[in-house]
């Protein structure tokens, strides 16, 4: 299995997987310092109010695009009728699935990184939480694998990936959406899982036009409904890699 994985390494290097986690990580941050409060006393709390909205925005079709990069090495030339003869399926699906999963953990720690590089750049007087970091790196990472495993099924499903990539653009715009409807209505949106996950909410008044963040508890619940999803796709990923026809 080691042998296997530095394979997928060697194979993500030659696709230039790093560039698009770079990318993926970058305009998320991008787009969070471009609603920052303009308080540096506040600054730390509005990143953690933008950055799972972009999340929300952006990563269902970064994984998507992930996932089907990962697999179009495979049906580019269809070739998975050698690769099936070379190692067993079940070999090549947790090969692949462990790239996966590097890759999205990487983009989760990039962001963290970024939250505090933001805030020295710009000096924030804000405390930083590590507790609030840890959280954001966790439901990054959690949601984010959701999204993933969901795409590479689909890549398994159909013959190409054009249907991953349609339901990644889809999935950014519900689960975009999904933070401007009825809190009760996120939970039925696992794209946009992102937002009631998230550590922060605003206050609004509006009569002083002042804006706050306030802190909110952890939803550990709803991050266990993940967890759920995550298993419940990994196990469908694989026995589509199982019946998959050569």
């Amino acid at each position: 299995m080691r042998s296997l994985f530095r394979a997928e390494l060697r194979k993500a290097h030659r696709r230039h997987d790093l560039l698009v986690i770079l990318l993926i990580a970058a305009v998320v941050v991008f787009l969070s310092c471009g609603n920052h409060h303009p308080d540096p006393a506040a600054g730390y709390s509005a990143l953690f109010y933008a950055m799972p909205i972009m999340n929300a925005l952006i990563m269902s079709t970064g994984m998507a695009v992930l996932a089907s990069r990962i697999w179009d090495v495979e049906t580019r030339g269809n070739t998975c009728k050698l690769l099936f003869t070379l190692q067993t399926r079940s070999s090549l699906y947790v090969a692949k699935a462990l790239l996966g999963i590097l890759e999205i953990a990487l983009i989760g720690l990039l962001e963290c990184i970024a939250v505090a590089a933001v805030g020295a750049f710009k000096g924030y007087t804000e405390p930083l939480e590590p507790s609030q970091l840890i959280w954001l790196f966790v439901c990054t990472f959690a949601v984010s694998l959701l999204l993933f495993f969901f795409s590479f099924a689909l890549c398994l499903y159909f013959p190409s990936q054009v249907p991953a990539l349609a339901f990644g653009l889809a999935g950014s715009l519900v689960g975009l959406f999904s933070g401007f409807m009825p809190r009760i209505c996120c939970y039925f949106i696992p794209w946009g899982y992102f937002i009631p996950l998230s550590a922060m909410e605003t206050g609004w008044n509006p009569e002083t036009r002042e804006l706050w963040y306030i802190p909110r508890p952890f939803h550990g619940a709803l991050l266990v409904v993940a967890g759920i999803f995550i298993v419940l796709l990994i196990a469908a990923g694989y026995k589509l890699m199982q019946k998959k026809e050569v």
